[in-house]
């Protein structure tokens, strides 16, 4: 036999057929003189034909009923995991099952049994799975899946199925072979008579957004209990964001206005969705005449808005001369990656967050704050009294406690109180501050790593900074002297990541996780 090296690579059948459809194979550098040619490797063959009729390969397999098609697949991801094949090799063969679009099987008999794997998600040495399972009567043996490495699992061991979740069903199954690559499975389901029947998941391919919204959604988000969390959920979400986290980077940053040389502050606001307080953020900046020589960051994490979003901020620049600079995020990274994106390009040692939903209520506001920050030693961050439209108490300092969850979750002190109430007039440390209007030293901010992005959306990164800052030997400062008005949560509820998810339950969990050990002594409320 001629030796045959060559690669997977996806192919678009030009055989001028209107019915052909793209495929793949494993091609070779040069094709022997024969017509065919057989490939041997790890108890699997496959024929190599060099062919553009409508009998290719890529019609023949989409001809084959899908148990079949996919057991074909099977073999060839087998090959190319046990020949050490390259990243390359098997992102094309992802390739290869995204052409072939295998649908989803689903088994069902009568009323009693029923059985469907309706999420997957690849990870680096797992796969998480979720679907329903129906089997009151108890006829199904077991269910088997195979992986698209060859891999054979009994589903029923890792199945986790909360009491409070119907008859859905999530798992997460450790893989030696093929990684995030699993992008479809098959499986089998053996009832008690003796029968067998095929399922198949749907293929899956996404980002570390859509892999949380998948594994978040797997299962009703009232099912997301403490055990839930530690035992599946949780570590799932954790190999997600180690398989599938990519820094933030900018696509494009634009300058409008005033260029400063050494601005005294930073102002970092992410944009998402939401861009009706623009306008009056520029408009309060420039008539603050201690803003001058403050630069705003604008950070756009939606880059599909990026020309309409720029044609405002460049028409608001030119009436309010205002010192702004615009920075598109690649794709979108939530409030944590946006922010810490624009950390990395202000220009001034002095960083101030601040939501696109806050606006100043009083003038001027920012260079009080600043004497005020930069006369505490060793601070962490700082903040000011935030209040609702109404003019009542949004924030006065944040602190956590566990309440109606088992987890720690976050509280503001005062929270709906008149905004003049005396208590939340007085400036103290406290154990942290709201993200949404937030001052850190650039330096220390690098340092503590800025804000962490494990957590979902956008939630408990701020008061996760602010322990770190703690644990770094920093005091947290509340300014109540100091008072914007916040809109809260208008941008936020836009994604519907985290208005119809268990985001909230999972990041509690996860930050409680984190700060087990110091939670107890640093985030309680102090006496006020």
């Amino acid at each position: 036999m001629s030796k045959l090296t060559g690669e997977l690579r996806p192919l678009r059948n030009d055989g001028g057929k209107s019915n052909e459809r793209e495929g793949t194979w494993f091609f070779c550098n040069a094709l022997p003189d024969t017509e065919d040619l057989i490939l041997i490797g790890d108890g699997a063959f496959y024929i190599v034909r060099s062919t553009k009729a409508s009998d290719s390969y890529a019609q023949r397999s989409i001809k084959l009923p899908a148990s079949a098609a996919l057991a074909q697949r099977e073999k060839l991801g087998v090959f190319l995991h046990r020949s050490g094949k390259d990243a390359e090799q098997f992102a094309r063969f992802v390739a290869l099952q995204k052409m072939q679009n295998i649908s989803a099987q689903a088994y069902s008999w009568r009323e009693e049994v029923s059985a469907v794997v309706d999420t997957i998600v690849g990870l680096n040495d797992a796969i998480f799975l979720g679907g329903e399972f129906k089997d009151p009567a108890g006829l199904v043996e077991t269910i088997t899946i195979r992986t698209a490495f060859g891999e054979t699992f009994a589903l029923d061991q890792f199945m986790v199925r909360p009491k409070n979740a119907k008859d859905r069903f999530c798992a997460l199954i450790p893989v030696k072979r093929g990684g995030k690559n699993n992008v479809q499975i098959r499986g089998q389901v053996s009832l008690a008579p003796g029968s067998l029947a095929a399922i198949a998941s749907p293929f899956w391919t996404g980002d570390l957004n859509a892999a949380r919204t998948r594994i978040l959604s797997a299962l009703p988000a009232a099912s997301l209990t403490e055990d839930v969390l530690g035992e599946v959920i949780g570590p799932a979400l954790k190999k997600a964001y180690d398989t599938y986290h990519e820094p933030p980077i900018a696509e494009e940053i634009m300058s409008f206005g005033p260029v400063l040389s050494a601005p005294d502050c930073t102002l970092i606001i992410p944009l998402y969705k939401e861009y009706g307080f623009i306008k009056p953020q520029l408009q309060s900046f420039h008539f603050d005449p201690e803003f001058q020589n403050t630069e705003v960051v604008y950070v756009l994490d939606r880059p599909e808005d990026a020309s309409a979003v720029e044609h405002l901020i460049k028409g608001l620049a030119r009436i309010y001369k205002v010192s702004v600079r615009l920075v598109v995020n690649a794709k979108n990274a939530g409030f944590a990656g946006a922010s810490n994106l624009g950390a990395s390009a202000a220009a001034s040692d002095l960083l101030l967050f601040f939501n696109s939903d806050v606006v100043p209520g009083q003038s001027p506001w920012l260079s009080n704050w600043i004497t005020r920050h930069r006369s505490k030693g060793l601070v962490g961050a700082s903040g000011p009294r935030l209040l609702y439209a109404d003019g009542s108490l949004q924030h006065a300092g944040l602190y956590s406690e566990k309440d109606l969850m088992p987890w720690y979750t976050n509280h503001h002190y005062f929270k709906g109180y008149p905004g003049d109430y005396p208590m939340a007039l007085e400036s103290r440390p406290v154990p942290g501050v709201t993200g949404a209007c937030l001052m850190m030293d650039k330096d220390l901010f690098e340092d503590l790593g800025g804000f962490g992005d494990e957590f979902v959306v956008g939630d408990f990164e701020d008061s996760d900074l602010c322990l770190k800052a703690i644990e770094a030997g920093r005091s947290n400062y509340y300014f109540g002297e100091i008072s914007l008005y916040h809109f809260e949560r208008a941008s936020m509820n836009q994604s519907q990541a985290y208005t119809k998810s268990g985001a909230v339950r999972y990041n509690g969990w996860l930050y409680s996780e984190k700060w087990k050990d110091a939670l107890e002594s640093i985030a309680q409320p102090e006496a006020v």
